[in-house]
């Protein structure tokens, strides 16, 4: 503190003596001039009605925006004149006479390609009885068609919300805000949590499952895959614990087909993908060209998947059959691999050490019977390219940075995704019309497909 004080009488002395040279340096060169003296003026009354008018019109010209004349959302009654028509609802298996009017709610629907706004006059029965709008979700103003398409677009299409709402009008007509948009999103994801659940219990007990996992702007998305079920899960993490609560290693009896990552060890069956492996060996191979050995071993495992694929698809071979088959191959693997196994020699670099371990890596699928597993089941594919291409469109989204930014928004993408996904591999027509009449079944029954 001492010190501060010191320095600040100092540049202070400094000060003056700057000022004061500068005033001779000016006399001397005749630049200062005689500055006339200002008169005050007296500050202007803060009650007088001149200056009250004087600050109003200083605080309009500081006005940049002007303010909206619609405050809130409209009320009912000034949107019901935007209405084409009116229908009457009441309570099922009861007559007009037995009912009384309690409320107006509209709804828009698309009919004929274009979007029009219907009024509902809503009855109450004499037990407090209501009716129930067909193809709606709640109370809400839009129809259940209206909301898969944003849905839809939003999420698989991979469309801002922004383009979503240009689209809807300039095709429907139908001008929806975009806070109209982003609601519309919450609803669903909420309205279908239930669906997604169900598709859970579906893929845990499924006989074979398909499973993959890429980054995200939130943790990673897993994707898993079975023939009824086909899950987007986003803004979870990596590990162990996620795909426990997915599928328990402990009671899944299925086959699970999937890359050789440590996660996806010690399953009762598995099924690794051919597809990553032969990839790693053409990379060596690319790698080194002049090697033979790296091409000797690239053509054997290409020659074995070739030869395992054609007596999956041999109708003449039997179970028994199949099995022998299964050890033919095995046995020549090892024959081709086991001089390199047993091999004392030590890599002779880091290219030679990823041959040597990708050696390694089969050897040990092979004695745990995940390399042919596919050959005695028909259901089970060779490679898991089901789910690297169900993540396609998700890596694409998130290049582009139309991902989720908040955990909610991941939750709401998850079941909105997987339960379009699902009724896409379910349905026999995938298009707005089918998924609009699955869904009205759905809201009928109280029960969805799953």
């Amino acid at each position: 503190v001492e010190q501060l004080v010191q320095m600040i009488g100092f540049l202070q002395q400094q000060n003056l003596d700057l000022q004061q040279r500068v005033e001779e340096l000016e006399s001397q060169l005749g630049l200062k001039q005689d500055k006339p003296e200002q008169k005050t003026q007296p500050k202007p009354d803060r009650y007088s009605l001149q200056e009250q008018e004087r600050q109003e019109k200083a605080k309009q010209k500081r006005r940049k925006k002007q303010k909206s004349i619609r405050r809130g959302r409209r009320k009912t009654k000034d949107k019901i004149v935007d209405a084409i028509r009116e229908e009457k609802l009441f309570p099922e298996g009861l007559d007009e006479d037995d009912c009384e009017f309690y409320r107006t709610q509209l709804v828009w629907h698309i009919e004929s390609g274009q979007a029009v706004l219907v009024s509902y006059q809503m009855h109450r029965g004499p037990g407090g009885e209501t009716p129930v709008i067909a193809g709606t979700i709640g109370r809400s103003e839009f129809g259940a068609e209206i909301f898969v398409a944003v849905g839809y677009l939003t999420y698989v299409a991979g469309l801002s919300i922004d383009k979503v709402c240009e689209l809807l009008e300039f095709f429907w007509k139908l001008k929806l805000p975009k806070s109209q948009a982003d609601s519309l999103l919450n609803q669903l994801g909420s309205e279908w949590e239930p669906v997604f659940d169900n598709l859970c219990e579906l893929l845990a007990n499924a006989s074979v499952v398909h499973a993959d996992e890429t980054s995200w702007s939130i943790n990673s998305l897993w994707t898993f895959i079975s023939s009824q079920a086909r899950l987007l899960i986003y803004g979870v993490r990596k590990d162990a614990h996620t795909l426990l609560k997915i599928v328990d290693k402990n009671t899944f009896t299925g086959t699970m087909v999937s890359d050789n990552a440590a996660v996806y060890q010690n399953f009762s069956k598995a099924q690794k993908c051919w597809a990553h492996l032969i990839r790693k060996a053409f990379k060596i191979t690319l790698e080194r060209p002049d090697n033979e050995e790296y091409d000797q071993f690239l053509e054997t495992i290409v020659s074995l998947y070739h030869r395992a694929c054609r007596y999956q698809k041999d109708g003449r071979l039997k179970p028994p059959g199949l099995a022998k088959k299964v050890i033919e191959l095995t046995a020549v693997f090892d024959a081709a691999t086991q001089d390199r196994i047993f091999s004392d020699t030590a890599p002779a670099d880091e290219i030679d050490a990823d041959f040597v371990r990708l050696i390694n890596e089969m050897s040990l699928l092979g004695g745990q019977c995940e390399l042919f597993t596919f050959i005695e089941n028909p259901e089970i594919p060779g490679t898991n390219n089901i789910s690297e291409r169900q993540l396609r469109d998700s890596t694409t989204s998130r290049k582009t940075k139309r991902t989720s930014k908040t955990i909610s928004g991941a939750r709401r993408r998850t079941s909105i995704v997987s339960v379009l996904e699902s009724l896409r591999a379910t349905l026999p027509e995938f298009t707005l019309a089918s998924i609009i009449t699955e869904i009205k079944t759905w809201l009928t029954s109280g029960e969805s497909l799953f």
